[in-house]
């Protein structure tokens, strides 16, 4: 039985509601459905207390409870992803060393691993708790609750917006220019690992504004692997960098109205355009880029002029090749040398028949002798 990937089961399983959707969809209905209710219905603006802001909500919707109770387990299956995994590996491995012990057909899966895998996809959360809570509306009223509420009552324009956007600002030019802006700066600072870190560290997450967070979390970890992780740092300084990366990105797209997804779902609705976030928001992120990027220089400054040598030593073996060692001239080095080991390998094979050889008349010699005594 192949194994089919959840990835697969995700898209059939949006795909079947959204066709759904599609085929029971009409025109525009007469009468605007009453779901979900207008927060003002609720007459709750009094109310200082959030509990029983909710348990005024709940008492006059139940549903409002059903809602509630999937988002927070959408939530609590979002951080357990990780731990389904790791039980989908243990029983799939256990399944495996069962096969080669002949306890199980050799085309047989786990299906609890294959189910915990699913479960531990973290692109399938969306789908599994977005159908459930189409589920559960059918359930509680209706299907064509259900159908107005997804085709009328909901807006997918922020949300198809934000991956428009996000696609084209992580397309290759804009990811490479980027890269070569890094490389740019870090020359300008002097070239040294020091300036590749505070560049990749200061810069890489302030591009996160213009190309997207998770493009410039992207570049900014592959230059961190070629110029810093490449060099052995201590584990203390490996995950204080890789820390300071994540936290800097996070905060480094709030610099304009679109960079950041969590902004730019609420830039519409909260007219927040990019003058705004950087006046507001942008600057005191820079701020503190900087400011953290100095402490943790202060930090590990000993240990970034240690590994400093090795980097300048890179660097020059790197120089050497560019400058001094043409392709040509590798490739006909490669070629000799190539030609000197097969040259080498047929002597030897040679030599070992002929050892062979020697052996057989050597034993045949002996053997006679024996016979004639």
């Amino acid at each position: 039985m192949q194994r089919i990937s959840p990835r697969w089961i995700l898209f059939l399983l949006l795909a079947i509601v959204a066709a759904g959707i599609a085929m029971a969809a009409g025109g525009a209905p007469a009468v605007k459905p009453a779901f979900p209710p207008g927060l003002d219905s609720y007459a709750d603006s009094h109310m200082k207390s959030i509990p029983d802001i909710l348990a005024n909500r709940i008492r006059q919707e139940p549903f409002n409870l059903v809602a509630t109770l999937i988002f927070v387990c959408a939530i609590v299956h979002t951080f357990l992803t990780g731990r389904f995994m790791v039980i989908a590996h243990r029983w799939a491995h256990a399944h495996e060393e069962k096969i080669k012990q002949g306890r199980a057909p050799r085309e047989s899966v786990h299906h609890g691993a294959e189910l915990f895998h699913f479960l531990g996809e973290v692109e399938a959360v969306f789908g599994i708790w977005a159908a459930t809570l189409v589920g559960a509306i059918v359930l509680f009223f209706d299907w064509s609750t259900a159908k107005a509420y997804i085709v009328h009552g909901v807006n997918f324009t922020e949300a198809m917006f934000v991956v428009v956007i996000m696609t084209l600002a992580a397309t290759r030019p804009i990811l490479k220019l980027s890269e070569q802006l890094m490389w740019k700066i870090a020359g300008l600072l002097g070239g040294t690992l020091t300036a590749w870190w505070w560049a990749i560290l200061t810069i890489g997450p302030l591009l996160g504004s213009l190309i997207t967070e998770p493009a410039a979390m992207t570049i900014a970890a592959m230059l961190l692997v070629e110029k810093f992780y490449a060099h052995a740092p201590s584990k203390k300084f490996k995950y204080a960098t890789l820390g300071l990366l994540f936290v800097n990105v996070s905060v480094g797209g709030t610099l304009t109205s679109y960079a950041a997804p969590p902004v730019l779902m609420v830039a519409g609705p909260w007219q927040w355009d990019t003058m705004f976030m950087l006046t507001h928001f942008g600057w005191k992120a820079a701020t503190g880029i900087l400011v953290a990027n100095l402490a943790y220089f202060f930090i590990f400054r000993h240990e970034l002029e240690e590994l400093q040598q090795a980097f300048a030593m890179e660097n020059l073996k790197d120089e050497i090749q560019q400058r001094y060692l043409k392709r040509a001239d590798m490739e006909t080095m490669m070629d000799d040398c190539m030609t000197r080991l097969e040259d080498q390998f047929h002597f030897v094979n040679a030599f070992t028949d002929q050892l062979k050889e020697t052996n057989t008349v050597r034993h045949t010699y002996c053997r006679n002798i024996l016979l004639l005594k």
